[in-house]
């Protein structure tokens, strides 16, 4: 990251925050008064993940879509809205297309055949472990709402994240 030395005072205003450097180049972050949203620019804040949100694992070949459950009533654009639950293999997280990752036994076992060549094989995503780290304000029946910023670790050691939201209208605190 570039960083510009400031010559004179400056302020921004944008969303609900005012952002002043002054001369000793110390950026600061007011609060709006009035505003209750914490201080936040809008391109800082999360996206809620609805279901048929793009998801990219750094050991996947290819994104996979995020599989939300109508159970919990709580719609988005008439599509079910996701929490930090939805990350069953198989059920809400599908296959990434090959997995590369050398900690998975299949792609371990596949590469010590090839004498050491990392070899791909079909990904079976186990994320066994809840997305995190979640809204911390804002909850679908009891379950702390997911937003795009949220990561689901997969036990082969993949790190699953959201690369669209599914919607890009509605932020979630």
């Amino acid at each position: 990251m570039q960083v510009i030395q400031p010559v004179a005072h400056f302020s921004i205003t944008g969303g609900n925050t005012l952002l002043t450097c002054n001369p000793a180049n110390r950026p600061t972050r007011h609060k709006r008064p009035g505003l209750a949203s914490g201080g936040l620019l809008e391109k800082d804040m999360a996206f809620w993940v609805i279901d048929g949100a793009i998801l990219a694992c750094i050991f996947g070949a290819a994104p996979s879509q995020l599989k939300v459950l109508p159970h919990r009533k709580q719609f988005h654009l008439n599509k079910p809205m996701a929490t930090i639950m939805d990350h069953q293999p198989m059920v809400n997280i599908q296959p990434f297309g090959a997995c590369m990752c050398p900690a998975n036994p299949q792609v371990a076992a596949a590469t010590a055949l090839a004498l050491g060549v990392l070899t791909p094989q079909p990904c079976q995503p186990a994320t066994f472990t809840p997305w995190t780290p979640g809204s911390p304000r804002t909850f679908i029946a009891t379950e702390p709402a997911l937003n795009d910023t949220s990561i689901c670790q997969c036990l082969w050691g993949g790190v699953v994240s959201v690369t669209f939201a599914g919607q890009a209208v509605q932020h979630v605190l």
